[in-house]
Formats: structure tokens, sequence, C-alpha cells
């Protein structure tokens, strides 16, 4: 892959909210969420309490601008 398509390749990977994770707790979804901010690997966060596709409660951590993790 040339370097101009990987640029390419990486602005369409990073563009908007995205799901990453479920988890049981919500201070597992946040601390994951800031852990990737500070890492640099999102912008921005957000966790969202919703029913998962077993049909159990879970926390969904979306992230915005996802380059990495």
């Amino acid at each position: 892959m040339s370097a101009s398509s990987t640029a390419t390749a990486d602005s369409a990977a990073a563009s908007g909210w995205t799901f990453y994770r479920a988890y049981w707790t919500k201070s597992a979804c946040v601390k994951e969420g800031l852990a990737g901010e500070r890492k640099h690997w999102w912008k921005d966060s957000d966790c969202k309490y919703k029913r998962g596709l077993d049909g159990r409660m879970k926390w969904f951590l979306y992230v915005y601008d996802r380059v990495a993790g």
C-alpha cells in the first residue's frame, strides 16, 4: 500500500462516532474512554446504557475519530 493510500485509509477510519466495546459497569466504560483520549487513540468518548444482542443491559463505549487502540 502506498503512503498516499495509507493516509486516505487512515482518514476514512478516523471519521465520526464508532462503537468500540461493551462493559458491565459505567466506571469501566468511562475509564477506558478516558484512557484512550489520554493516549490520543480517539478525540472523544461517550458511554451509553443499552441492551446488548444477548438481551442484557450493558454500557457501550462509543469513540470519536478513532485512529488507534
